[in-house]
This record gives structure tokens, C-alpha cells and sequence, in this order.
């Protein structure tokens, strides 16, 4: 075999090497960065345990996005599944990301009541006083949807109880105006002022009565006297 012939042997090597090499990534594209992103987003939002772990232990983007701008961690926080979460949550993904509207995982955590999950995110350093694009508070989601629970994490965590959205409404407002009268009763006990007024010159009193809830209006104004004395 001369210099030449060897050559040309060597370069058909080579070109065999690089199609060989070549062909598990047009055949099965979950090999590739993209394709795993694509995966383990899928796999999180089916609740594909088992995948994201396999996923995960191959390096795949943990905080990956989709066209809607989710990551893995976002569909698990918002199914509420909590063994998705402890797993991305050890692999290192950020539990701070904005979402659309500037959501964070833990406001969602908050807005669907996942106890467990919010636990979690705050253990891990999810930031307790974040703000959404209208400036609501994760405490501010909490108050308007009822979560007592994730209510008492919160206040653990020294976040400001007082924050106020666009519209000027806090917490003890939101709680007063959908008629949470233990959440009301925390609320004020932990420091909120139940005499500012929103935006529309309203007070948590003012919303407790617009909205009929008698009961939280009683206790707003016992409360009111009490810290007027």
C-alpha cells in the first residue's frame, strides 16, 4: 500500500468514525442538549418521575424554558409534585427565575396551596418577598387565596406584611375583601395596619363590608378600637 492508499484509507476511516457517530443524533435527538431540554420539560410536565431522574443523571438542562417561558421546576410547583421538585431542587435548579407576569415558583406554590412544595422552595432560598409584575407579594398571593399555612411560613421568614400591589392593596386587604377571617385575625396580630387605604380610599374594613362578609367587618372593627384605646 503506497503513501496515497493509505491516505484515502485513512480518510474513509475517519468518515466512517464521524457517520457512526453522527447517526444516534438524527435517530434519537434526546441525545442532544436541545433534545434533552425538550425532554425533561416533558417529562416534568407529564410527571414523568423516572424520566427526570434519567434526565438529571445525564446532564440535561435543569432550568431549561419552553415557548411559554416554563422550566421543569415550574410544571412540577404547579401539579404539585412534590417528588419532581425534591429532585430538581437537588440538582441544583433555581427556585428564583421569573416567569411570565414576574410569577416565581413559590407565588404559585402559594396561589395553589402546596404546603409541602412552598416548604421546600423556601428552604432552598426561594426569595419570600418577590413581587410580580403588578407588585403582589408571594404573601400578598397567600392572603387572597386562603393559604393559612404558607401564610405562617412566610411571617416565620420576617417577609413585609405591609407590601402593597399597584392598586395599594396589602395583604390584611386581600384577606378581608374574600372574607379569611382567622387569616384576617393573623394578619393584623402579626403587625398589619388595618387603617391604610388602597388606591380607592378603602380600607380592609371598607372591603370586609363592599363584599358581604359581616363576620371579618366585626372583627376589623374590634380590632380597630383595641389599637385605638
Amino acid at each position: 500500500m503506497n503513501l496515497l492508499t493509505g491516505t484515502v484509507y485513512e480518510m474513509k476511516s475517519y468518515r466512517t468514525i464521524l457517520i457512526l457517530f453522527m447517526i444516534p443524533m438524527f435517530f434519537y435527538p434526546s441525545l442532544s442538549v436541545a433534545g434533552m431540554s425538550d425532554d425533561i420539560l416533558a417529562a416534568a410536565k407529564t410527571g414523568n418521575r423516572d424520566q427526570v431522574k434519567l434526565l438529571i443523571s445525564k446532564n440535561a438542562n435543569i432550568n431549561a424554558r419552553d415557548e411559554s417561558d416554563a422550566t421543569p421546576l415550574f410544571y412540577a410547583v404547579e401539579s404539585g409534585n412534590t417528588d419532581i421538585v425534591k429532585l430538581l431542587l437537588k440538582a441544583g435548579a433555581n427556585v428564583n427565575l421569573k416567569y411570565r407576569d414576574d410569577f416565581t415558583v413559590l407565588m404559585r406554590a402559594s396561589i395553589h396551596g402546596h404546603n409541602d412544595i412552598a416548604k421546600l422552595l423556601i428552604k432552598s432560598g426561594a426569595n419570600v418577598n418577590a413581587r410580580d409584575s403588578k407588585e403582589k407579594s408571594v404573601l400578598i398571593h397567600a392572603a387572597k387565596n386562603g393559604r393559612m399555612d404558607i401564610i405562617k411560613m412566610l411571617i416565620a421568614k420576617n417577609v413585609n406584611i405591609n407590601a402593597r400591589d399597584i392598586d395599594g392593596r396589602s395583604p390584611v386587604m386581600y384577606a378581608a375583601e374574600y372574607g379569611y377571617y382567622d387569616i384576617t385575625k393573623l394578619l393584623v396580630s402579626k403587625g398589619a395596619n388595618i387603617k391604610a387605604t388602597d388606591n380607592n380610599n378603602k380600607t380592609a374594613l371598607d372591603l370586609a363590608r363592599d363584599n358581604d362578609h359581616p363576620d371579618v367587618a366585626t372583627l376589623l372593627v374590634k380590632l380597630i378600637k383595641q389599637r385605638d384605646r
